[in-house]
């Protein structure tokens, strides 16, 4: 029987309302330049319809080329699969007879269809090709392909033409198979082959004969093994792959033992793919391979923090030192791996060490890698940019923070990252972002405070202006309401203040008696300064509990306390 043109499709297409016999509902869907959205391959053309009534999308499936047997398999497959409840399958009708088309290849104007689900994803070769940088992607999307394989194996039915094209990717990573035309159902049984597969996923001895249940069990193994491997090494598949298929080619089965891309594959340490790999080469000469489904079981991978936060050989061995050798970054300046808030040497024969109280996170860094703060403390309040992305495994164990600031663009932190921390009072969160925080953070945190700091900072910058105007600097200002603020706090009984200045340099240096060995400093290089200042003080306000007092306390009061206190230093 000849078929009609794809364009004599088209046009039936277009005018579906008048065509159908019985899909009368259904209306094709436009792409941007007017035309039917299609796809089209050596058998067939697939239409993207729409239903009018329940706005449901649909691939029409319409057969360009004769294949024996078509029909009668068709209903075999969806009568075995129409109680299979499964979201790696898609539901199908077969209707003969269903789309007149107006053609001049055949005297016939009635075709057959092939009515599915519409899937919206990619195919598995695009989305494996579009997150090669993205590690975790990679590594999940070879632990659902296993997951995959051990839902499909036990089944008394078989796909019969796995490869990449034939595998979608839905958005959210779910995997999809599509295509059934060399399918395997228990009514075939003792039938042959209506399609054997492409060369570079089937096993190479397989023939039309071998038509049954297990068909599928040489491409899962192919496929799952260069899917893992390349999510260990993604420049694996530029190295030994091609545009139509992943890492393993006929070529490799024909002649497995010198198969360079296996033989390099022996070499890894990941047991996982040890395991696939050398249970393939133990078993790739027998025509059914007849593997429990078990073996394609891969370990899932750990959360997206984990692979984030962690620290490779390569990122260590490449590491960048800053900030005279107190901290170490990652060559692309992403990941802060490592912080000391001490460094020690030799210098004219003695011993000396230098200290850090005081840090500002590289604009740019997306990770706080895990361990990056353990155990410092000396450093008491650090400034974390809003590029930072993620907090590691117990990144500030063991701290001596008494707060600490995150900005909402961190989308999340390890259970553990303020374990140990034993004067944190407090952690400040962004308003629009407490919600997500409170659910992130663990529970023995003193208190979750929301706090918009642009807003304290543009209030205190309003009055330091103004007491500028008025003749008082700003270091007088800033001396003058903290005096004011601990007052207000009663704070005097077990804190003591030091202040300090040299020419447009100055320093405040707290120590509170109840908290042993815990000195903090605030620096401003350049008093006059307003950004400087401001944030100095900012600070100071949270280490001390002094924010709210600030909110509070009305200008008039502040003045008055100003005013007598500048009046007292004139004394």
């Amino acid at each position: 029987m000849n078929y009609p043109l794809i364009s004599e499709y088209i046009e039936a297409i277009k005018a579906a309302e008048d065509n159908f016999e019985e899909l009368t509902n259904l209306r094709p869907v436009l792409g941007e330049d007017g035309q039917p959205v299609m796809t089209s391959g050596n058998f067939a053309v697939v239409f993207k319809m729409q239903d009018t009534e329940t706005g449901k999308f649909y691939a029409l499936k319409c057969f360009t080329k004769e294949q024996e047997g078509r029909a009668e398999a068709y209903h075999q497959i969806a009568d075995a699969l129409k109680d299979v409840n499964s979201p790696y399958l898609v539901s199908l009708r077969f209707l003969e007879k269903e789309l007149f088309v107006d053609t001049d290849q055949t005297s016939e104007t009635e075709f057959p269809v092939l009515l599915m689900d519409w899937v919206e994803g990619k195919t598995l070769d695009k989305y494996l090709r579009e997150n090669l940088d993205d590690k975790y992607a990679l590594e999940m999307l070879a632990y659902r392909f296993s997951q995959l394989a051990q839902w499909l194996i036990p089944q008394p039915f078989a796909h019969g033409d796995l490869k990449p094209d034939n595998i979608l990717v839905r958005e959210d990573g779910t995997l999809v198979l599509v295509d059934y035309d060399g399918m395997y159902v228990s009514a075939m049984k003792g039938q042959k082959a209506r399609e054997l597969g492409s060369p570079d996923f089937r096993h190479p001895l397989r023939t039309e004969n071998d038509f049954d249940e297990h068909i599928d069990e040489f491409a899962f193994t192919s496929i799952l093994i260069s899917l893992k491997a390349i999510s260990l090494q993604p420049s694996l598949l530029k190295e030994y792959g091609a545009a139509d298929r992943f890492l393993l080619s006929e070529k490799d089965y024909r002649d497995i033992r010198n198969s360079r891309i296996l033989a390099k594959l022996s070499y890894t340490f990941d047991e996982d793919l040890n395991r696939i790999s050398n249970n393939f080469k133990s078993y790739w000469y027998k025509m059914v391979i007849g593997f429990k489904a078990s073996f394609f079981l891969i370990s899932k991978p750990t959360p997206l923090v984990n692979i984030q936060a962690s620290i490779s050989f390569d990122e260590w061995n490449n590491k960048i030192k800053k900030d005279r050798g107190f901290a170490y970054y990652s060559n692309n300046d992403k990941k802060l791996l490592r912080f000391y808030d001490s460094i020690g040497g030799e210098y004219m024969g003695e011993d000396w060490e230098d200290y850090i109280s005081d840090y500002k996170i590289g604009n740019g860094t997306e990770t706080i890698c895990n361990k990056a703060f353990k155990g410092c403390h000396n450093l008491r309040f650090l400034i974390i940019p809003s590029s930072v992305k993620y907090i590691g495994e117990k990144a500030f164990c063991d701290c001596y923070f008494r707060f600490i600031e995150l900005p909402d663009t961190i989308e999340y932190i390890s259970k553990n990252a303020f374990s140990s921390c034993t004067y944190l009072r407090t952690i400040i969160i962004p308003p629009r972002s407490f919600r997500k925080f409170s659910e992130m953070l663990p529970n023995n945190i003193y208190q979750l405070k929301e706090l918009n700091s642009y807003w304290v900072k543009s209030k205190l910058k309003s009055f330091l202006r103004q007491k500028k105007d008025d003749g008082i600097s700003y270091w007088d200002c800033i001396m003058a309401l903290l005096s004011t603020i601990s007052n207000i706090l009663n704070l005097f009984g077990n804190l003591k203040y030091h202040f300090n200045t040299m020419g447009n340099r100055a320093r405040i240096r707290i120590e509170d008696e109840n908290v042993f060995s815990a000195i903090n400093e605030y620096n401003i290089n350049d008093v006059d300064s307003l950004d400087e200042v401001v944030d100095a003080f900012y600070y100071l306000l949270l280490d001390i509990n002094g924010i709210d007092v600030f909110n509070r306390t009305s200008y008039l009061y502040m003045n008055y306390e100003i005013n007598r206190y500048n009046y007292k230093k004139r004394d």
